[in-house]
């Protein structure tokens, strides 16, 4: 347990100890990759297994902007900050016990599967099959001519 010299606030960094990374002795330089430069897989290997990586990434979201945290790389934790509304404080600032929450997976947005309700003998079915790169089936080329003469009907009496 440490202080913050900012806000004299307790802080705890005791789970760092934990880390793969300080366990295996790895060279911080490995976590902080320059600008276009791949994270180093000793790095990924380590924070893969990390027991402390929810603590880290805690601690990543609100506190760090740049380097490997958790597994992450620095555009994932700014969209999970974005996701998740977290704005990075100053390192350690504010950053008590009683503050902590530990990284919960179920804050993260649902991620919304696509899925089309398109129905065959529909001008949309016609147009699910041009995606999926199928035939048009009978019903279907049907409904997509029928939608093309009432198209052009339309447009002739507007004009």
């Amino acid at each position: 347990m440490t202080y913050s010299k900012k806000t004299d606030h307790k802080v705890d960094n005791d789970w760092q100890d934990e880390g793969l990374c300080k366990v295996r002795s790895l060279p911080v330089d490995i976590f902080f990759p320059g600008q276009g430069e791949a994270v180093d897989q000793r790095a990924q290997l380590a924070c893969l297994d990390c027991p402390v990586s929810a603590k880290c990434l805690e601690h990543a979201l609100h506190h760090e902007k740049h380097g490997y945290w958790a597994g992450t790389s620095e555009k994932q934790r700014q969209r999970l900050r974005k996701d998740l509304k977290i704005s990075v404080r100053s390192p350690q600032s504010n950053y008590t016990m009683g503050e902590v929450e530990l990284f919960n997976p179920n804050r993260l947005p649902q991620t919304r599967v696509k899925t089309s309700t398109a129905v065959c003998g529909t001008v949309s079915g016609y147009s699910k099959h041009l995606r999926n790169k199928t035939n048009p089936c009978q019903a279907c080329k049907d409904a997509k001519a029928e939608g093309m003469r009432e198209y052009h009907k339309k447009k002739r009496v507007a004009s």
